[in-house]
């Protein structure tokens, strides 16, 4: 086992769905324990409760996903979360877990400020047309050595373009990415 992928969904987005499933099925291939996290109640909605608290419930998720590694084991996570699931960056940070953040919520201070903290390598995939991805702070975090950004011109907050065709390939794209940036983990540890 490479170690423990851990995919958060997003508010509305489950882990079955396209980014997210693409992503388990290409670290599952390459040796990773992939752990899918559910929600266990309703998600809650952007504005409809504090950022602290919309973070607490993901962050709950993440702690019970992860609960049964053996001590010295912990360092082996990879967070692989979609935009609510983007809430666990400063816990992710607080443990320098690697992390892919998939349509991070990048115009929120407190996600934007989980990733800009985590020294661990991190993957951020948004699109250009998404509210929530600001290309600006993507570009700044990038700079990091540790932060890599790949940016889907024309994509929504579902990777999701104009149409069917161009929407699989950027999905595929993201997966490919996704998997070259966990096999560069690998041989980092």
């Amino acid at each position: 086992m490479r170690g423990r992928a851990v995919l958060l969904p997003g508010r509305a987005y489950a882990v079955s769905a396209p980014l997210l499933a693409r992503a388990g099925e290409v670290l599952a291939a390459d040796g990773w324990d992939v752990r899918p996290v559910h929600w266990d109640a309703p998600a809650p909605l952007p504005g409809s409760v504090a950022p602290a608290v919309a973070e607490g419930f993901v962050v709950r998720h993440l702690r019970e996903a992860t609960a049964d590694l053996p001590p010295g084991r912990s360092g082996e996570v990879l967070v692989v979360a979609k935009s609510l699931g983007t809430r666990a960056a400063s816990y992710a940070a607080s443990r320098s877990w690697s992390a892919a953040w998939m349509t991070p919520l990048l115009t929120d201070p407190s996600c934007r400020a989980g990733i800009a903290a985590n020294r661990a390598p991190q993957l951020l995939v948004g699109g250009a047309a998404d509210p929530y991805w600001d290309r600006a702070v993507a570009a700044g975090l990038g700079r990091a050595a540790t932060v890599e950004v790949l940016e889907v011109a024309g994509a929504d907050h579902g990777l999701v373009l104009g149409d069917a065709g161009a929407t699989a390939a950027a999905l595929d794209r993201a997966g490919r990415t996704l998997a070259a940036f966990a096999r560069r983990l690998q041989g980092a540890s």
